[in-house]
């Protein structure tokens, strides 16, 4: 703060208040605080909550591609040709040719499953009289 003085003796009374004025003034401290809104907040929060839930939703697009193109290769290996439906388009999406997807599918998990518990694994050895029930 800058306090104006003035040098006549007339002033004195004006001067002396001004003087205790600035030494009041010069004890003040201010301490800056940001005036956010509660609901910015949330806003924000949510915003990363949904950065994430689309991270997340990429994520399990490209294994759902991945298991797509294994899957058609698998079929391809048997001699079969299947034609999965773009589920972004609704290309292909009638009730037949998802039930033939369906089960095709589920075919050929059983067929994996039996293929991979036929095998003489280590683990097929441990797991042997085990049961899951």
């Amino acid at each position: 703060m800058i306090a104006c003085l003035s040098p006549s003796d007339l002033n004195i009374e004006e001067n002396i208040s001004t003087l205790t004025y600035a030494a009041k003034t010069a004890e003040i401290i201010n301490e800056p605080t940001r005036n956010d809104d509660p609901s910015f907040k949330i806003i924000e929060e949510q915003k990363e909550h949904i950065f994430q839930l689309e991270s997340e939703m990429q994520a399990a697009n490209e294994h759902i591609n991945f298991l797509t193109s294994l899957i058609q290769q698998k079929f391809k290996e048997n001699g079969e040709n299947i034609q999965i439906p773009n589920y972004k388009t609704n290309q292909g999406m009638n009730k037949s040719n998802i039930s033939k997807i369906v089960n095709n599918s589920n075919n050929f998990i059983e067929n994996e499953n039996n293929r991979i518990l036929n095998t003489d694994s280590p683990i097929n050895k441990l797991l042997e009289g085990v049961s899951f029930n």
